[in-house]
């Protein structure tokens, strides 16, 4: 429907009472939509406000996800290099436990197989030492790495 233009000659200035009710509820009716327009309108601004709120909490939470996930794989890097590093300690130890069984309690039939155990179990145990303290060295390089993208 085309907009009808108002002017003095398309409307009474004096209206009856058929077409005074009419222009009254017409009124109500305008002003109810503009309300009801201006409220919807206030609705739309929250909810997108709201929206951008929450979409910014889950870009966050995602960062902070992303960064937890990294901490988790560093951590399991760690854990995965002392678990060699306890094995291969463990593996020494047997080597030893088996050299001073094959040799008796006293050590009486070979000595240099058991001193040669002795040398294995420690030099084994130095080069798992240096792992270790290489682990730690990379944790610590992690954990710089992970404040500097912090910052």
């Amino acid at each position: 429907m085309a907009p009808v233009q108002i002017t003095r000659n398309r409307y009474p200035v004096h209206p009856g009472g058929d077409a005074l009710r009419l222009y009254n509820r017409l009124f109500d009716e305008a002003q109810y939509l503009n309300r009801a327009r201006g409220q919807y309108k206030g609705i739309v601004g929250r909810q997108k406000a709201h929206i951008s709120q929450l979409q910014a909490e889950l870009v966050d939470f995602q960062e902070k996800m992303d960064l937890s996930l990294r901490q988790k794989a560093e951590l399991n890097k760690i854990l995965h290099g002392y678990g060699q590093v306890l094995k291969e300690l463990e593996n020494a130890g047997e080597a030893l436990e088996e050299a001073f069984e094959e040799n008796g309690s006293w050590g009486v039939f070979s000595g240099s197989t058991l001193v040669e155990a002795v040398r294995a179990f420690i030099q084994t145990f130095r080069l798992a030492m240096d792992q270790a303290k290489e682990a730690r060295l990379a944790r610590r390089e992690a954990a710089k790495e992970v404040v500097d993208v912090d910052r």
